[in-house]
This record gives C-alpha cells, structure tokens and sequence, in this order.
C-alpha cells in the first residue's frame, strides 16, 4: 500500500492531472479574491442528501455547541474570536434540522448563489458534494481561515486558533496535511505529484493562496472527479510553478488519523481527530440491559455498521472487552456506580438501553444512567420493534447518527438484525423457558 510504499512509488500524478494541468497552465493569475477577505474563521461546506445532513452535519454541531459552552457557561454569549461559515446547497434550508446547524453559524451561504453553472449544473450528486467544498475553499471570506470536513473533530474550542497560530508561525501561504506519512521525505516538484488529505487545511490570504484557491475551482471543474484531492493537487501544482505558493505540514499530533500511526484521541494530545467515533478508542459503545433484552443485535448492529471487529468474540456478550471490541454489554452497567466507573475509564462512551416493549425493558435502567451524570447526547434508547419495520427507517438513522456512522448507515440492512433477533431472542438472548420472551 501507499502507506508503507518507499518514497519512490508515491507518484498520482495521472494524464487527467497533466490534462487539467496543461489546460490550466496559461489561464490568468487572479488579480482579486472573489469576496472581500477579512479577520480570521473556519470554514465547513456541505452538500448531499438530508439524512446524511442529519447523520453527519448535526452531530459535529452539536460537538461543537458542546466546546463552545463547555468551562464556561457564559462562553456562547460573547463575541466569537473566530467567526464560522458555512457553505451548502439552497435546497438544504428545507431539511427539518437547518434551523438547529444555522443557528450556530456566524454565516451561510448557498452554494448555488455564486458558484458558475459548469458547477451548479452538475447533476452527478457525487460529484456536486465535492463542488460545494471546492467552491468553500475559494469563497471563504477571511483573510485566515482554517477549512474543516465535517468528520475532523476539534479536541477543544480553541484548537482551530491553535491551528492558525501555526500557520503564522510557519510563515508560509497554508497549512496542509500529507496523505501518506512518507509524503514528507519529498521535496520540490515531487512533492506536489502526490495528493494533500483535504480535510483540513488552513490558508492565508497571499497572492500564491489566491492562485491556488482559484485553481483548486478551476482544476476541479475541468476534472469532475468524485474526490476533491486531485483537483487540489493540481491547484497546489499550478500554484507553486506560477505563483511560488509554499505550504508548511499540519503535523500528525495536529491531525490524527488512522493513517498517522499515532492514537486517534484527544488524551493523546491531538487537535484536530478523523472520524473519532470510528478510530478513537475511548468512543466505545455501552449495551445496558438484562440478558436477553437485545445486547446481542446492538453488537451485531454495530459490526455492520463496521465500528467494531467482526470477529464472533465480538458478538458474545460473555467474550467482547472493549479494547479488542470496543463494546461492554451487561446490566451491571445500568447502576449508576457501574455506569459511572465506565464514564471514569472511557469519557467519551456512549451509552444505548435496547428494548422491545414485550420484554417488559426496565426504565430504571434509563434513570439509573441519568443519575450517573450520562449527559443526552451519550445516552440512546433503541426500540428493537420499531427498529425492525423496514418501511420506517428513521430510528435506524437516529441510531446511525448517534454513533455517528453515515457512510456504512444501510437501514435496510439493520432492520434485519432487528428482526433476526427478534425471532431468535428466546433461543439466544434468553434461552429456552426463560420469563424474559419477546
């Protein structure tokens, strides 16, 4: 893989980025950025269907809600030191959660607004979520700005100055962070022939940035490609050779992800984590209930969703731990000195009470997690009969967004677990002859 590859197999750079380059190669250097740019602020873009709005978007502004109010009760109601943008389809205004995401932005704007046609037109809606996000970076309206995917969590409300701090530091025109770890043993034109992970990244307002914001627009429409990070190597590319745009390195106790080969967690010193539910090992998930009560199609939902191993281990409520796992299932954790002890070693776990109404679930457990201090975003009760009807997906996408699993969300696929639990649960869960029937 690119991943342990030498530094010599590194190259993508491909005909149809030589293609966007050639065309672009003579196309005139912007003399002015398209909006006044001033102050600094971070940058988010959205684009897509609504429930990935809901399974994705939601859940990292309610994150940060959380770190903006967090310390200090009276943070929310003074002035921001940075401003937040957001940029999205106009068709996005109607989805039932907008006013919540709105509400916490300092400023929208429509992608459809400004954008040019070979842009709005495109139909392919793979390709228009990737427009709308090119289209962010070249309309951000600060003179310093640090963009952020929707999946890059901050560790706390400062880190994104944090990250700015950095780039004024390095004096150069951005801040980007390398796709492959032996990226960085590269230098000059070979540098720019590899691809830079898009998900964060910070920029300066310099006659070198311009160029290249302007040409990750221009790369990117001339490519149509379902992934933004070619069109961006191309840009930094033209950038570099016309306008002598330079870059310092978001280091990987910036950015952690996978990839990185360090820990994917906050306790470790990061800012910034890629999907954090997926690779953070303190995000593991609590099944709270009596035998028999549906530990067993939580698990089985969660291997499906692919947050946890897949291996039979994972799926026996007796043999699961949650470094292997990264699941607990038990009753012993509905106490509120279980639940607590759980809170104290794992501060980041989420807590789900499965329940079919005809097993009689127990609100004593749900009490029981709320007078551990369980705050409401931990805390999901899963309806397992609800969950099994097929037709009516919702609280599958209720589910998915509260372990924060979009991409692998296939509701479909999850009503099934539901209802082979359903059946089985007296043979399984509870055994044979067991009062606990479903």
């Amino acid at each position: 893989t690119l991943v342990s590859a030498g530094v010599p197999n590194l190259d993508q750079w491909d005909e149809n980025a030589q293609r966007a380059y050639d065309a672009l190669q003579h196309a005139p250097l912007p003399s002015t950025p398209p909006v006044q740019r001033k102050g600094e602020g971070v940058v988010y873009a959205v684009g897509g269907s609504e429930e990935f709005f809901d399974q994705e978007v939601v859940p990292c502004v309610r994150h940060l809600t959380r770190l903006e109010n967090s310390g200090d009760s009276w943070r929310h109601l003074t002035k921001r030191t940075l401003k937040f943008m957001l940029f999205h389809e106009r068709r996005q205004r109607e989805f039932k959660k907008w006013d919540l995401v709105q509400n916490f932005f300092d400023a929208t704007e429509a992608f459809e607004d400004e954008a040019p046609a070979s842009m709005t037109r495109v139909s392919d809606p793979r390709i228009r979520v990737k427009s709308v996000k090119a289209w962010a970076f070249y309309r951000a309206p600060f003179e310093r700005f640090v963009y952020l995917d929707f999946d890059s969590r901050p560790c706390s409300w400062h880190a994104p100055s944090d990250v700015l701090a950095k780039l004024a530091q390095s004096g150069k025109d951005a801040l980007l962070h390398n796709q492959w770890p032996a990226q960085a043993a590269l230098t000059g034109s070979a540098h720019f022939r590899c691809e830079h992970h898009s998900a964060v990244a910070a920029f300066r307002r310099t006659d070198a940035s311009e160029a290249a914001l302007r040409f990750f627009v221009d790369a990117f429409a001339h490519m149509k490609l379902r992934r933004d990070q070619p069109a961006l190597m191309v840009a930094l590319r033209l950038a570099r050779d016309r306008a002598g745009f330079t870059h310092s390195d978001v280091d990987n106790a910036t950015f952690c992800r996978a990839a990185s080969g360090r820990p994917v967690s906050c306790d470790a010193g990061c800012l910034l984590l890629h999907k954090p539910m997926k690779y953070d090992a303190s995000n593991i998930v609590v099944s709270v209930g009596r035998r028999g009560q549906g530990g067993k199609a939580v698990k089985r939902a969660l291997a499906a969703l692919k947050l946890i191993d897949r291996d039979e281990a994972c799926v026996s409520p007796d043999e699961a731990t949650p470094e292997k796992c990264r699941v607990l299932i038990g009753e012993q954790y509905a106490t509120p000195e279980g639940a607590a002890d759980v809170r104290a070693r794992y501060p980041r776990a989420r807590f789900i009470v499965p329940a079919a109404p005809a097993c009689h679930a127990d609100r004593a457990h749900v009490d029981a997690l709320k007078r551990a201090g369980i705050p409401e975003h931990a805390l999901f009760e899963l309806d397992l009969r609800k969950a099994a009807d097929a037709g009516r997906p919702t609280h599958w996408r209720d589910f998915c967004a509260f372990v924060e699993a979009w991409s692998s969300c296939k509701t479909q696929n999850l009503a099934r677990v539901a209802n082979a639990w359903l059946r089985r649960a007296i043979w399984e869960d509870a055994g044979p002859g067991s009062a606990e029937k479903c």
